[in-house]
């Protein structure tokens, strides 16, 4: 019997077991330090019947961990890369809406800087006040029963609507844009809380709006817009 043996059977002593080992090395995590000839010496089963030392096995894991961490930072270099590109596309289109001179050179500001800021294939501005109606342009008129029955949470929660829209719906709704219209970002324009047009922007591709999508730059464009308004209302 080893002097290891006899200490672990000593009287009034409980032999050590694989929990207590374990319980142990958690408590004292720099047991190894120094005792680099014993961690040469353990070896750790591998998925593939190979045995592999401590080291190796920490190694690896420390490996895979760092190699998750530069993923997740890429990851996240990447998003910031792509808000920072978002951010100055929303920029210029606010400042787009901002030079406009009048209303109608609002609804042309929406047409060009969206189809050209956001590759957007289309835009319409469903109006359900004549006053914002202006012949030859995006504006078209609708009511607000059409566009409660269309898109609910626009009338009843003033909230944005994204995703693919069926041929049936796109052909009550946007007119000779029906046939182009594969997806729609839906967001309503208020005067004084009322809803006054509905911002459509409309994608070939059923895939391009999705209802997952974060809709806050879409959000800002409509409250600009809504505040472009009161020059036309009041």
């Amino acid at each position: 019997m080893s002097k290891a043996d006899a200490r672990l059977r000593e009287p009034g002593q409980e032999p050590l077991n694989a929990e207590a080992v374990e319980a142990y090395l958690d408590q004292h995590p720099e047991f190894f330090a120094g005792r680099e000839a014993l961690l040469g010496k353990l070896t750790i089963p591998h998925p593939s019947g190979q045995a592999i030392s401590l080291l190796e096995k920490q190694n690896d894991l420390l490996r895979r961990e760092a190699g998750n961490l530069r993923e997740r930072l890429h990851h996240l270099i990447a998003t910031a890369r792509d808000n920072d590109h978002l951010f100055m596309r929303l920029r210029a289109q606010i400042l787009h809406l901002l030079d406009a001179r009048d209303w109608p050179g609002v609804l042309q500001a929406l047409s060009q800087g969206l189809t050209r800021h956001f590759d957007v294939d289309r835009v319409q501005m469903l109006v359900l006040d004549e006053r914002l109606h202006v012949s030859g342009s995006i504006s078209h008129l609708t009511t607000q029963a059409a566009v409660k029955a269309a898109w609910p949470a626009v009338v009843d929660e003033h909230h944005c609507w994204c995703g693919a829209i069926e041929p049936d719906l796109a052909s009550r709704m946007l007119g000779n844009d029906a046939q182009a219209a594969g997806s729609v970002a839906v967001a309503p324009v208020l005067a004084q809380d009322r809803l006054v047009a509905v911002m459509v922007l409309i994608a070939e591709d059923p895939a391009y709006f999705r209802s997952s999508m974060d809709t806050l730059f879409l959000n800002h464009v409509a409250e600009v817009t809504s505040r472009l308004t009161r020059s036309v209302l009041s």
